[in-house]
């Protein structure tokens, strides 16, 4: 597996994250880390587990900054879906944000433009 396919195979799964947390109320509070049960959160650890290897391979292979957690990524999601809960159509939103948290701001990239 090369790193574009690594990477993708980790945005997949994060992008699958996010669209669920956002269709299912409450998940996203859930999965807050500051909130843990001294016996851990289980539902952010089933990610976490789940999301780890997915990590490590796309680290290894370079398509991923070494230094990012499952956690950093799990916390940008649940910002996200968080931030996006009360809009007309949070699903949408949340994968547009996800979208662009992974993008990221980039200045030789011109936006789409709508009309």
């Amino acid at each position: 597996m090369d790193g574009g396919d690594s990477r993708a195979a980790l945005l997949g799964r994060l992008d699958e994250v996010v669209t669920y947390c956002a269709a299912a109320r409450g998940l996203a509070a859930a999965l807050l880390y500051d909130a843990d049960p001294p016996d851990g959160n289980g539902c952010a650890a089933l990610i976490e587990e789940a999301g780890e290897p997915l990590l490590r391979r796309a680290v290894r292979d370079g398509s991923v900054a070494e230094d990012v957690t499952i956690r950093d990524l799990v916390t940008v999601n649940v910002g996200i879906v968080l931030a996006t809960e009360n809009r007309p159509d949070p699903g949408e939103e949340t994968r547009r944000l996800f979208r662009r948290a992974v993008t990221g701001i980039q200045e030789n990239v011109r936006p789409v433009m709508r009309s």
